[in-house]
């Protein structure tokens, strides 16, 4: 990195510069864009100034031409006419000094194609002898000329102003237009010029680095390799004159010297090695049988012990079993006499539980009859209902008809007082028929009512027995196979009173057969103990070589590891 920055410096040096330089370039064109926008300005503002005094004083003959001025607007006027002419004069004068000084007179107008100095001259000729002859005949008095021939020495005059200020314009833009081509083709010169430049110093920047990078990155590498305890890195062929190829020779024949030297310690030590591995494989495979045969002398005496314990323990074990078996079989006995009882009963309870499910039928066929007239019932006072409605409808018709009726008396007068008492008999008839229809019809109602709520409960209520005969019938299931469970219970508990019996004959066998199976333990368990002692003094003797042994290994294996980090050539 540091090389590489030594070679950066001086590219970076000459980058800078040629920026600096750009920039003085660039000022440089400003500073001409200054000066040709200055002239043009000043060359502008004169002509624009002498045009608006050669029409200022146009304007001043026109007024004396007119004739309808007094004394003294006539002297204003007079006036104005020679001042604004001697200003047009000087002002065309000093922009033709400013186009002289920069060399500009030569310029020509594209349209015309006339130089920017007959302008001037024909100005100088025309204006000027207008103007003479304008004040001449102000003095002289008397009716001043306005023909086309007087003006024209005017317009010829003026008409050159507005190709001076074209161009200046003209030449304005195309001076700048060339000074910028100009500029630009230095930049892009420039530029060039430093990129070639760059490039080249960079590449010979980058093989010199390069170069030394390389023989630099080789020893590191090499070095690095070294302190890893890796000794196999391979020699250059080639090595340079300078102190950079000195350091690699150098660095390569340390590495040669010290591959020698570990390779002599290693061969050694992998010798010992093989020495040591065989003399702790041969004690540690010793020690391993020897502590296997004690292991299993252990193993022999221990188990024999635990035969002879086992054994007095089976005996009276089979003893108690014996006992246990005799009251299981007593036990079972009465078992099997409650499971026939028990059977007996569940045939007794499954046959009520019958009898309940028909009871329960009865009770639903019953409900539903019920449950028909309740219906039947409902009808009938919906029938009756609508009886008391068509007597109501009667009385009142009939209360309407009375009404009529005493309308009708009422208009016959005294002839007709007989038929109105009639009439509101009737009346009062209608009207008690249909109070009486009325509390008929309140009664009805809540009969209707009380029956439909009635109906509602029957239907519960049917719906409730019909719940119920299916879980009667549910328990009934439950109690076949309740009985079914029960009698095979008892088969079975026969069954085992007879095995249980059989059984405790056999425990009997077992236990004399036991007693002689203690005696033999104990005889087979002093046996065991004389081996076991023998085996215990050969293990002490084969745990001394096989320390020994681990000695011996860990020598070896300190002196392995301090040569293992080294890897070194065969």
């Amino acid at each position: 990195m540091k090389l590489i920055l030594i070679g950066a410096i001086p590219i970076f040096c000459y980058a800078v510069s040629s920026i600096v330089l750009l920039g003085q370039q660039r000022d440089m064109y400003n500073t001409m864009a200054r000066d040709i926008y200055n002239i043009a300005t000043q060359v502008n503002s004169f002509v624009l100034n002498g045009d608006r005094d050669m029409y200022q004083s146009y304007s001043a003959y026109l007024e004396l031409a007119s004739g309808q001025l007094e004394q003294a607007d006539r002297e204003r006027a007079k006036n104005d006419l020679v001042l604004n002419r001697d200003q047009a004069i000087d002002n065309i004068e000093k922009a033709k000094l400013v186009m002289e000084d920069a060399n500009l007179l030569d310029l020509t107008y594209p349209g015309s194609g006339k130089t920017a100095g007959s302008i001037f001259e024909q100005f100088h000729v025309h204006f000027p002898r207008w103007s003479e002859r304008a004040v001449q005949a102000v003095e002289a008095g008397g009716k001043l000329d306005v023909s086309d021939s007087f003006q024209q020495d005017f317009l010829t005059g003026r008409s050159g102003v507005d190709e001076i200020d074209g161009i200046i314009d003209a030449y304005m833009e195309q001076r700048m237009d060339e000074i910028k081509e100009s500029m630009e083709s230095s930049q892009l010169l420039l530029y060039t010029a430093i990129a070639l430049v760059t490039l080249t110093l960079s590449a010979i920047i980058a093989v010199i680095v390069r170069q030394i990078a390389r023989t630099i990155r080789s020893v590191v590498r090499k070095t690095a390799q070294v302190g890893a305890g890796d000794l196999t890195a391979s020699a250059e062929l080639k090595y340079g004159t300078d102190e950079i190829g000195q350091i690699s020779r150098s660095v390569d024949q340390m590495i040669q010297s010290m591959n020698a030297l570990i390779a002599g310690i290693v061969s050694g030590t992998r010798e010992v090695s093989q020495s040591s591995s065989m003399l702790l494989s041969a004690a540690s495979e010793s020690s391993t049988a020897a502590q296997h045969v004690a292991a299993n002398v252990q193993e022999v005496a221990s188990g024999s012990e635990t035969q002879a314990r086992g054994a007095d323990e089976a005996s009276r074990a089979m003893e108690e079993m014996a006992v246990g078996i005799s009251r299981i079989a007593t036990n079972t006995s009465v078992l099997a006499d409650h499971s026939v009882t028990t059977s007996i009963q569940s045939q007794e309870g499954q046959q009520a539980l019958e009898r309940l499910v028909e009871q329960m039928n009865g009770i639903s066929a019953t409900i539903g009859t019920l449950s028909g007239i309740i219906g039947s019932l409902e009808n009938r006072s919906r029938q009756i209902g609508e009886i008391v409605e068509n007597i109501t409808a009667f009385a009142s018709q009939t209360n309407i008809l009375s009404l009529n009726a005493s309308i009708e008396a009422a208009r016959a007068g005294e002839q007709g007082r007989g038929f109105a008492v009639v009439a509101g008999e009737i009346r009062k008839l209608a009207a008690n028929s249909m109070e009486s229809a009325e509390g008929i019809n309140e009664l009805i109602g809540l009969t209707r009512d009380e029956i439909g709520q009635a109906s509602r409960y029957m239907g519960e209520s049917q719906r409730e027995v019909a719940i119920g005969g299916e879980r009667v019938r549910d328990v009934v299931h439950n109690l076949d196979v309740i009985a079914s469970a029960i009698a095979g219970m008892a088969e079975q508990l026969q069954e085992n009173s007879a095995i249980a019996q059989q059984m405790s004959a056999s425990s009997e066998q077992v236990s004399a057969s036991m007693d002689q199976t203690a005696h033999t333990a104990s005889q087979n368990l002093q046996k065991a103990e004389t081996v076991a002692a023998a085996t215990e003094e050969q293990l002490a003797l084969m745990d001394n070589i096989n320390a020994a042994a681990l000695r011996l290994d860990e020598i070896v294996t300190e002196l392995n590891g301090s040569t293992a980090k080294f890897k070194v050539k065969v």
